[in-house]
């Protein structure tokens, strides 16, 4: 399993495995059926290392009728800013894994800032979410491990196959902190009755 393992073009023969991110289009997919009303969501992103990902999202949020909102940053320091810029002009803000925006010093300041103008915040991890984002969509990683071994098995059994490719996730897990919900004024009641989701705290 590896984050963000399109940058590896992980392809050919002889690789297998499963994708450690919920696909695109679940994510964009979940934030409608939850968040039916939000029309305009926001990305932070450096390029150089997630550029990839927000050009691909561009087009799969565009299917559910998202606009997102796309700012550059090329340095931790850059952050701030480009909130600053974006924050007024959208509904929720989606949190990718990039390694220039998700640090502790701009994640202070990104919940901060969205606290206090009440917006959502969702993303890929649920340690995110105990830190104070709203809601993250990630694979259930005891089903991923389940999922693996079925894998593996297919490619003991049957030697004519090389290779059964980058897999998506079959089950995920959404991971929602109650207290951010509470704060910037969501309803948790449809919510809560979802088997796939996780309380915090």
């Amino acid at each position: 399993m590896v984050i963000n393992h399109e940058r590896f073009n992980l392809q050919g023969a002889n690789v297998t495995g499963i994708s450690s991110e919920a696909s695109l289009e679940d994510q964009f997919a979940i934030l409608k059926e939850i968040f039916g009303s939000y029309r305009n969501v926001g990305v932070i992103y450096d390029p150089t290392k997630t550029g990839r990902i927000v050009s691909e999202a561009t087009s799969v949020a565009e299917k559910f009728e998202i606009n997102l909102i796309k700012t550059e940053v090329l340095s931790e320091k850059e952050v701030a800013s480009a909130l600053k810029d974006i924050i007024n002009r959208i509904d929720a803000l989606w949190i990718i894994p990039d390694s220039t925006v998700v640090t502790k010093n701009s994640l202070d300041t990104i919940f901060k800032k969205t606290l206090k103008n009440r917006l959502s915040i969702f993303c890929t991890s649920s340690a995110i979410v105990k830190a104070g984002a709203l809601i993250s969509i990630s694979p259930d990683y005891r089903y991923t491990g389940l999922q693996a071994a079925q894998l593996a098995q297919m490619l003991l059994t049957d030697t004519t196959i090389t290779s059964l490719g980058i897999q998506q996730p079959d089950k995920l897990k959404l991971t929602l902190n109650t207290q951010t919900a509470e704060i910037i004024g969501i309803n948790l009641s449809s919510i809560k009755s979802r088997d796939d989701i996780v309380l915090y705290p």
